[in-house]
């Protein structure tokens, strides 16, 4: 992905293979390995730089094609209904090395239900060519983030309990392949280090004296929160 056009974005994603009609029978729910592919340019020129992708993962199913953004956007509202369960997490990785892949690849294969994903993303492209500081959002030099979605239906405390040490377990085993940072929507951990973490001393600052000046009550608060500084 290093050198792919901004108009490509991709993934893998260790996920269950849903039981729809583009799924075999003797697929359904059976642990697979996704490549998640977006082009969102010339047409032709997409077909082109797929292609390579396509010859080399050889997919069982290719569910790649030209489609209305809101088809995109709904694609994956089945495998989240109403009253899902859910655990994030997240972390950065500088380089999607061996040790990585080795320690990846066995949590994903031995995920503790159907609806729990693990994607990696490739960063980088035209998001590293924003300055640092231009932004809250930092760590734009960060080229690979690991995002764990830990989901469920069962409401008990025995299947959140092995959903959750899934998900902490993993973590747990990147923690030397991670570097500090985390995109704050992709995890579940809260706190104010967590926060602080994320953005920076600098950037954090700045988003305090934004929210000394436009919300020094705290009223918006449910969320991964910056403090007033009162």
């Amino acid at each position: 992905m290093s050198d792919a056009p901004d108009d490509l974005g991709a993934g893998v994603a260790f996920v269950s293979a849903p039981p729809e009609p583009f799924v075999p029978p003797e697929m359904h729910f059976a642990p697979i390995t996704g490549v998640i592919i977006c082009w969102s340019g010339d047409l032709e020129e997409g077909e082109r730089v797929v292609a390579p992708i396509r010859e080399a993962v050889q997919p069982l199913m290719d569910m790649v094609a030209p489609m209305p953004y809101v088809a995109l956007q709904s694609m994956l509202d089945g495998g989240g209904p109403k009253g899902t369960r859910a655990y994030f997490k997240a972390g950065f990785i500088d380089e999607l090395d061996d040790l990585a892949i080795d320690k990846l690849a066995p949590h994903g294969n031995a995920r503790p239900g159907p609806m729990t994903q693990l994607i990696l993303e490739p960063l980088g492209g035209a998001i590293s060519r924003v300055d640092d500081e231009a932004t809250a959002l930092g760590r734009r030099e960060v080229s690979w983030c690991y995002h764990a979605l830990v989901m469920w239906m069962e409401p008990d405390a025995e299947t959140a309990d092995a959903h959750v040490a899934w998900a902490r377990g993993l973590a747990a085993d990147l923690e030397s392949e991670t570097t500090p940072g985390v995109y704050l929507n992709y995890t579940s951990d809260v706190g104010e280090d967590k926060v602080r973490e994320a953005y920076g001393p600098e950037r954090y600052a700045r988003l305090v004296a934004l929210k000394d000046r436009y919300d020094s009550s705290n009223l918006f608060r449910l969320n991964q929160n910056i403090s007033p500084s009162g």
